[in-house]
């Protein structure tokens, strides 16, 4: 199950990986994806992907202002187009993907804000942007067991404008993807074969335990100061997306879009 939602256009119901690739590869632009979790009852991350969104296309536009001609028409923030057209694209997708999972599927959705480009022949409103919204079902992957290991293998360097989430990049995976050995299950990208950046489709972070003097003696002053881990990725200066940089950003914020 899959399909491609915007407010504008008719649904498109295809195979999902025919789909995401149309939709990554037809339209340049800024992206996200996203998933639900506990049996499709919430959206995880919710409002960290959004700002993400956001951030991307602001980037973006400042290192590719072909893609969003007509933002120098308005004055207001992206925030103002991008939220309202992803909530009601999101909500809309979700009630009909909802009838449609199968049993023990969570769903992956990606979001991708393309520029428009040409005035309206109508009345309608003019705004810079035209949201796309992909919904797929797939079934996640059971943690902890041996045959649920990654295999990795290092292959290329940092993508170009790694701050943005940049649906080129997808077109040039695609060419990495070539290079992949059968029993390699992820590429991870590194620019001098020594220091790892990010993957070629997830995150890589480390778990680590934290030092008894990062930790306060006077107690937790917010819960997150609790736990005795802490997440660590590259430093967004070596060239990765921006993402979860420490446990104290990605623990409590798993529950601001509930489905339903």
């Amino acid at each position: 199950m899959a399909l491609s939602f915007n407010p504008a256009m008719p649904l498109l119901f295809l195979p999902s990986y025919k789909l995401i690739q149309y939709l990554l590869f037809s339209l340049l632009g800024a992206y996200t994806t996203f998933r639900t979790h506990e049996n499709a009852s919430y959206v995880m991350f919710w409002e960290r992907h959004l700002r993400r969104l956001v951030q991307s296309v602001e980037i973006l536009g400042e290192k590719r202002p072909d893609l969003y001609p007509l933002k120098c028409r308005f004055e207001s923030s992206w925030d103002i187009f991008i939220r309202p057209l992803v909530d009601s694209s999101l909500k809309n997708g979700l009630a009909l993907a909802l009838k449609k999972r199968k049993h023990g599927e969570e769903l992956a959705i990606t979001s991708l804000v393309h520029g428009t480009t040409d005035q309206p022949d109508d009345d309608s409103v003019v705004r810079p942007c035209d949201v796309y919204v992909h919904i797929g079902g797939y079934l996640p992957m059971k943690f902890g067991l041996s045959d649920s290991a990654a295999c990795l293998a290092l292959v290329g360097q940092s993508r170009e404008i790694a701050m943005s989430k940049f649906s080129e990049w997808a077109r040039t995976r695609k060419y990495l993807e070539k290079l992949r050995a059968p029993l390699v299950t992820e590429l991870l990208l590194s620019n001098d074969g020594d220091h790892i950046l990010e993957g070629t489709v997830t995150n890589f972070f480390v778990v680590c335990r934290r030092e008894m003097n990062q930790m306060s003696d006077e107690g937790p002053t917010n819960p997150n100061d609790m736990h005795p881990y802490m997440v660590q990725t590259a430093p967004l200066n070596d060239g990765v997306l921006p993402g979860s940089k420490s446990w104290e950003e990605v623990s409590w914020e798993m529950k601001d879009f509930r489905v339903g």
